[in-house]
């Protein structure tokens, strides 16, 4: 009908036929053919099929095939219907995506909670140090570069952890 060849992009000529698998890209042919073959089967449990629509990759959807009782002379194997999916394509793809960064945040945070734990103790022992050492010792300086560097260290942990809770930094 005319509905369905909008929804393709197709001209509906009255008089001109055309195949339903002209209308999808090749790929999806495998999987129309395997349906369409059910449908001849009169299967009454036919999977829908993933298409993408011929001409715009872009485009994805879903054809719906119903095997029907053949008439006397009738060609026709099954009734047809399509739903355009492009927009849920999208939606499940952001979805997935965001439960990426969630995954990347849970991982950030956990490692970010031990490292945490690891400067703690560092800056911990600089500062014991740093109470034995008097600030004429040779050794004072290296003790002080490694606190400043363990303090630096836990304002990276901080962001991190912020991220892992997505907090503003």
């Amino acid at each position: 009908n005319s509905a369905f060849m909008r929804l393709f992009g197709a001209a509906a000529d009255e008089g001109r036929k055309l195949s339903l698998e002209s209308l999808v890209e090749p790929e999806s042919h495998p999987a129309l053919r395997r349906a369409l073959d059910a449908a001849l089967a009169r299967q009454s449990l036919i999977e829908p099929v993933d298409i993408a629509f011929a001409g715009d990759r872009d485009r994805s959807g879903r054809i719906y095939l119903s095997p029907i009782e053949q008439t006397d002379g009738d060609n026709e194997a099954a009734i047809a219907y399509a739903i355009e999916t492009t927009e849920q394509r999208a939606l499940e793809m952001q979805i997935a995506q965001g439960q990426k960064m969630q995954a990347v945040g849970q991982l950030a945070g956990g490692i970010a909670h031990d490292f945490n734990n690891m400067l703690t103790a560092i800056i911990g022992f600089s500062d014991f140090l740093l109470m034995n050492h008097r600030p004429t010792d040779p050794a004072f300086q290296d003790i002080m570069n490694i606190k400043q560097n363990a303090n630096r260290a836990a304002g990276l942990v901080r962001q991190l952890l912020a991220f892992s809770r997505q907090q503003t930094v």
